[in-house]
Order: structure tokens, then C-alpha cells, then sequence
């Protein structure tokens, strides 16, 4: 189960989390959770896997790609249309960090899920063609290292199932069930950081380091696990949530983490003067437009990122009998 919504099942990953490590009872096994370090070190692992292949006469990815396009097997303008499809998702999703409304965030998520729907056939289609070469052989190798040097046959994390100064031929006998479970942990971790970093035990502690956070988790930040890095910078972004705008999340919300992760993430939107300037012109020249789908909670914290006090339209009405013609509306806006 990667997706966790109440307290307790949030919670429950928290001792993993500190640890930094998770354990594998099929196999008997530690899984060390990964740290910059940790890459750095696949990262070399791929540099002498590439740099061997070579040696032996494999084709780059360059090399490969000139071939197919001077046999017309692929084209040079799928290449741009590539491109342009990763730029539309970058353009998309930083639009979505900047939405409140629900149907708005709903429909450019289905835009979202399309646009990568192209860009991921198109470019296993490329991969396919381009097949084996110097770099695929290393990214394959130096991912198998990875996987195997993070995990340990105890605790301490002192006996690696591999020996990391000589991997080069990395034993892959009976390790299937190792790549399935770093895979199932890896994303249960990836899926909930958010979630952890609104744990009220770690939102409570981040306020008592002020801004010394070095040793939040008591070691060094170089040495912090990829997972406790990430959610240390959400834990800042929260904490500077609650300080700005001198409330706490509703209690009800803690049923839901999904929920509770909503409020923070909406709370936190700086929307700059010059932005709201023009949206409260809009909402002048336009009442209530740019908002359509709105519920009365978005519209509530819209309002307040923009300085303005929410208006109940059905209360305004029954002061004018049940009605509102739009110059009435215009007249609220001013």
C-alpha cells in the first residue's frame, strides 16, 4: 500500500523515515534509504560502465541517433516535437502550483495526463529504435550497483549483500525480489513526503530549531537521507505557512493527509502585489469570473491572498429581496 491518508497510516512510516533505513523480512535484509553520497557513487559506477563499453566498440546515443536519421528511420523534427512537448508539461504543471480551484486544477490535470501520454510514447518509440548503447548499458549497470549497495545483512549497515569496491561483475542470482521491494519502498516514501512533513510531531519540532536546522535530524544535512532532505524543505515551507498566516490547520483535516497537504500547499501560494493589483481589476471589470467552479472555501482563501474581504452573494441578495442585477454586483466590487 503506497497511498496513505489518515494519521495513523502516515505515522506509521515515521520510525522508518528517522531510521533511515527499512527492513526487508522476506530476505533478512536492511534496505539503507539513499543519500546524495549514494548517488555520487552510482553516478561513478556509470562513468566506468560507459567508458569500458566504449572501449569495446559500443555506439553512443549521438552515434546511434546520426545513423537512424541518415537511414530515415527516424526524423530530426520528432526531435522538436519531443522538445516542445516536455516544455508544455513544465508550462502545465507550473500553472497547476499556481491554482486554488478545484475544477480549474481538475481540467488541467486531464490536459496534464494527455500531454505526457504523447511525450512518453514518442520517446519510448525513439528509444526503441536507437536500442543498446554506451549509455544504456551504463545507466542499466550502474542502477543494479545502486540497488544492491543499499542494502545490508544487519542493522548497522556495516555488511553489504555486494562488495561495493569491486562490482564490477555485480551478481544479479536470486535479487529479483531486492528490485521489487526497493521499488514498492522507493515509491512509498516519493508518493508521501508531503504527507510526513505534515505530521504534527516533525511540525512541532521544526519550531523549536528557529532557523539552526542543521542538526534537525541529527547529522549532518550532506548526510541526510534523499527522503528526510525533501521533507526538510517542506517542513520550512509549512512552518513559514503557519507563521504568516497565524492559524492552524481545521482538525477535521488529519482524517485526510490528501486534505490536510491541500491546506498547506494552498495557504503557501505568495501571490505578488502586481498580480493581485490585476486581479482585483478583473474582478471589477468582470464580478466573479475568473473564479467559475469556485467553492466558498477556495473562494475564501483566493480572497485572501489578495487582500480582500469574501463576499456572500446569497446574503447581499435577500437585502435586495431575493435579487441581484449585475450592476447591484458591480456595486459590491467597488
Amino acid at each position: 500500500m503506497n497511498e496513505f491518508k489518515t494519521y495513523k497510516e502516515v505515522n506509521s512510516l515515521l520510525g522508518e523515515f528517522l531510521e533511515g533505513f527499512s527492513f526487508f523480512e522476506p530476505k533478512d535484509l536492511y534496505f539503507k534509504h539513499p543519500t546524495n553520497l549514494d548517488i555520487s557513487f552510482a553516478d561513478q559506477k556509470y562513468l566506468y560502465y560507459y567508458n569500458q563499453s566504449r572501449k569495446n566498440g559500443v555506439l553512443n546515443n549521438k552515434e546511434r541517433l546520426d545513423l537512424l536519421i541518415k537511414e530515415k528511420i527516424w526524423q530530426s523534427e520528432r526531435d522538436k516535437e519531443i522538445e516542445e512537448l516536455h516544455f508544455q508539461l513544465i508550462n502545465l504543471r507550473q500553472t497547476k502550483s499556481k491554482m486554488f480551484v478545484s475544477k480549474q486544477i481538475q481540467e488541467i490535470n486531464d490536459r496534464i495526463k494527455e500531454t505526457e501520454k504523447q511525450y512518453i510514447n514518442l520517446k519510448l518509440e525513439k528509444e526503441e529504435l536507437i536500442g543498446e548503447t554506451a549509455e544504456t548499458y551504463a545507466i542499466k549497470k550502474s542502477n543494479e550497483y545502486f540497488v544492491l549497495s543499499l542494502f545490508y545483512k544487519d542493522e548497522n549497515l556495516k555488511e553489504c549483500v555486494i562488495n561495493k569496491k569491486n562490482a564490477e561483475d555485480i551478481s544479479l542470482e536470486d535479487s529479483e525480489d531486492i528490485f521489487i521491494y526497493y521499488n514498492i519502498t522507493s515509491s512509498k516514501f516519493n508518493k508521501n513526503i508531503k504527507k510526513i512533513a505534515a505530521l504534527p510531531s516533525l511540525i512541532n519540532a521544526i519550531f523549536l530549531f528557529e532557523d539552526g536546522i542543521i542538526d534537525f535530524f541529527g547529522k549532518e544535512v550532506l548526510r541526510l537521507t534523499i527522503y528526510q532532505s525533501e521533507v526538510l524543505s517542506k517542513l520550512k515551507n509549512y512552518k513559514n505557512v503557519l507563521v504568516k498566516s497565524s492559524s492552524f490547520p481545521p482538525e477535521n483535516l488529519y482524517e485526510d493527509f490528501d486534505n490536510l497537504v491541500k491546506w498547506y500547499e494552498s495557504a503557501g501560494m505568495d501571490i505578488p502585489a502586481e498580480v493581485k493589483a490585476e486581479n482585483a481589476n478583473k474582478q471589477k471589470e468582470n464580478a466573479g469570473g475568473s473564479y467559475i467552479g469556485a467553492t466558498k472555501e477556495e473562494m475564501e482563501k483566493i480572497v485572501k491572498n489578495q487582500g480582500d474581504i469574501p463576499i456572500d452573494l446569497v446574503k447581499e441578495a435577500a437585502k435586495k429581496g431575493g435579487e441581484l442585477s449585475f450592476a447591484d454586483i458591480m456595486k459590491l466590487h467597488e
